[in-house]
């Protein structure tokens, strides 16, 4: 399981803060600006929770390729031999640990799509 109980505490914190110097604020310029930062705040915390799935999908790919590696049958692990878990795009590693077409792999393919283009390293 990945946890994430920590990123999303700390980002309703966060949150409420904004909130309510929003809410107090006099200008409705000053509104805007504190509905801006809670939109980022929002994005950055999404990046968080997205890193950590990230990190939790590296790690299950070099379990399973590590075990495809180990077959006895040199027929069973030739093609598993070629993988390079740090040259895999993302979506081919979910592909790897998920029937690609399925509702978990299209789920993952949704949200991979909500990150913007500047900020996939992988």
């Amino acid at each position: 399981m990945i946890r994430v109980d920590d990123l999303l505490k700390a980002r309703d914190t966060i949150s409420r803060l904004f909130l309510r110097r929003r809410d107090t604020a006099k200008k409705a310029a000053t509104k805007s600006e504190w509905s801006a930062a809670l939109e980022r705040n929002d994005q950055a915390y999404f990046m968080l929770v997205f890193g950590r799935f990230e990190e939790h999908v590296n790690a299950e790919c070099k379990t399973l390729i590590a075990a495809k590696q180990a077959a006895p049958n040199l027929l069973d692990r030739r093609c598993w031999d070629t993988l390079d878990i740090d040259k895999l795009e993302f979506m081919r590693k979910i592909a790897l640990l998920t029937m690609k077409g399925h509702r978990e792999y299209n789920r993952a393919y949704d949200i991979f799509q909500t990150v913007p283009e500047q900020h996939r390293a992988w």
